[in-house]
């Protein structure tokens, strides 16, 4: 026994006297696995694509991932460049105020009505790239060479007679009949005739093709595919050699060790494509359906979404529309077509204006009222801090976290991440190796709090779980204490405690497999005959629910009887 417990505690200093960062080792096995150190050259150390972090207490990886956690501006620039940064709100790779990701880089933007060029940015609505364009004056403006025209606080792609649209402005004239234009109004995502006196024949007769932006669409001739272009678009970026990853036109060796992606391409079914508004030489897309990311459009030889569809924050992703004759969304970036103080109840599953704004029917638009207040409002899930999401214009925790008070920010519950937060908050809990919130052992959780298990029939407890070890009792309040009295373990609804023990609860003529199912609640007057509780053979059941053998009559039920015996027989021979 004394030899168990050595080895035993042997065991657990192992484990607690793991080796810290410089330390020296032997393996892998011997470095803290918290801290995410190697064994090299002897010395534990942080891999070549991470580094220390003191204020961690563990090795951080460089990003590679736009939109990935992050700790300190470090972790992003060695990648994405240094007009990026770790955004302290969201812990997430992301770029420097007036800079967006675009074009796989952090560039300095500039927006509708403001100055453009070399000094000021370039002109961009990210959400719609092809939209603004820069001026001869140097000054943001709709791209109307690309079919745009100006809404007044943004730009929209114009649509003619049975084409798609999202809301009524976007239905211009495509023709006039005897100097009447045809006008058109959006119906369900089609611009259609408004009700007018011109037949219909005149309208079918009307040419279509007065705005140049009706035509199809034009791409640049792309050079044919190499021999090493060919074998990069068919291998996973993962499988690739050394010598492959520096000769594939997409992907890049990031610190000579590991081979990704390169900048504005991202990882699609094992290669790596180009995101929204980036140009792929390597792949020759000659039409909308070549694009990857669905739904497409091809201009210029380069893909992005198909129109009155949004461009995602990362580039990587077509968001839907709402359409004006229905106003239906499943989330916040379907509503941009109401302008970007809009958002989507998620109650109702309706685009919608904030509190703070106006809504112009004629424009569609949300436009904000005169003094604004916006504190505390969110518009889009970059407004909110990690492990929270924008809904209804207030930043709530996402799945797994939760806030333990009114003005913390929130936290994991046990099973969720503890990469960048971590369990102190939970008392008994512990980050794990694998970087997830755990209880010690021999605790339960309800994932809120870690707490010992009940042993006994009518224990204290704070949670069901504590009570799942007394078999068939749930945690209910103590109906003998004070409104404020912890509550306790009592046999459930259908359970009555006997000897410490929840037993079923059985009547006469209820199932039975066994006698003890019918005594141990019943008494030991009953039996279990014919699979139900009931009296044996020759007894029955008494007023006060037992079984006992019929008593014998009473002498004043034998006179009654002698007297109605006399009175018949008197009838009888009369």
């Amino acid at each position: 026994m004394r030899c168990f417990s050595v080895i035993v505690v042997s065991a657990i200093l192992v484990d607690y006297l793991a080796l810290a960062i410089n330390e020296n080792c032997t393996t892998n096995a011997d470095c803290a696995v918290k801290e995410k150190s190697i064994c090299l050259n002897s010395s534990c150390v942080c891999d070549g694509l991470s580094y220390y972090l003191e204020q961690q207490k563990k090795c951080v990886t460089y990003s590679t991932e736009y939109g990935s956690i992050c700790f300190e501006h470090s972790q992003c620039t060695d990648f994405f460049g240094k007009m990026s940064e770790c955004n302290s709100l969201t812990n997430t790779c992301s770029c420097q105020a007036n800079s967006t990701w675009y074009q796989g880089k952090c560039q300095k933007t500039a927006s509708k009505g403001e100055k453009c060029g070399a000094e000021h940015g370039i002109c961009l609505d990210h959400s719609n790239p092809l939209s603004l364009t820069c001026s001869k004056s140097k000054k943001c403006e709709c791209n109307d060479l690309k079919g745009y025209y100006d809404r007044g606080n943004d730009c929209r792609l114009k649509s003619t007679l049975n084409k798609e649209c999202a809301i009524s402005m976007d239905c211009f004239p495509s023709c006039s009949i005897l100097d009447l234009p045809i006008y058109s109004h959006c119906e369900l995502g089609i611009c259609v005739q408004n009700d007018s006196e011109v037949s219909k024949q005149l309208v079918d007769d009307c040419t279509s093709n007065v705005y140049p932006f009706n035509n199809s669409l034009s791409y640049e001739p792309q050079s044919a595919l190499t021999e090493v272009d060919k074998d990069c678009s068919t291998k996973p970026v993962a499988n690739l050699t050394i010598e492959q990853c520096v000769l594939c036109p997409n992907t890049l060796l990031f610190k000579d060790l590991i081979c990704t992606c390169k900048q504005g391409f991202f990882l699609l079914d094992g290669i790596c494509v180009a995101e929204l508004g980036v140009k792929d030489t390597s792949r020759n897309y000659v039409s909308d359906a070549d694009c990857p990311i669905k739904p497409g459009k091809l201009v210029d030889g380069i893909c992005f979404c198909k129109d009155y569809w949004f461009q995602s924050e990362n580039n990587r992703e077509c968001k839907k529309t709402t359409l004006e004759f229905t106003r239906k969304c499943m989330d916040n970036d379907w509503c941009k077509a109401m302008g970007e103080y809009s958002f989507c109840d998620v109650d109702t599953g309706e685009c919608k204006c904030g509190a703070e704004t106006e809504f112009n029917e004629t424009t569609f638009y949300c436009n904000l009222k005169e003094n604004a207040n916006l504190t505390g409002l969110c518009f889009s899930n970059m407004d909110c801090p990690l492990y929270e999401t924008c809904h209804n214009q207030q930043c709530v925790c996402t799945d797994g976290f939760y806030r333990p008070n009114k003005t913390s920010l929130c936290l994991p519950k046990i099973q969720s991440s503890c990469e960048v937060r971590d369990c102190g908050h939970i008392k008994n809990s512990y980050c794990s190796s694998d970087e997830v919130c755990l209880c010690k052992n021999g605790y339960v959780t309800d994932n809120y709090m870690c707490v010992k298990p009940a042993i006994n029939i009518y224990d204290e407890c704070l949670i069901e779980q504590q009570c799942e070890s007394v078999l068939h009792s749930s945690c209910l309040p103590d109906a003998t204490s004070s409104k404020n009295a912890t509550n306790r373990c009592y046999c459930r609804d259908t359970y009555r405690e006997v000897n410490g023990v929840c037993h079923a609860l059985k009547y006469p003529g209820s199932l039975c497999s066994s006698e003890r199912e019918c005594t141990i609640i019943l008494g030991d007057s009953f039996v279990c005959r014919n699979m139900l509780c009931q009296c044996p053979i020759g007894k029955s059941l008494n007023e006060d629910n037992t079984c006992a053998v019929a008593a014998l009559l009473s002498y004043s039920m034998y006179t009654l009887l002698a007297a109605v015996l006399f009175s018949l027989l008197n009838i009888w021979f009369s």
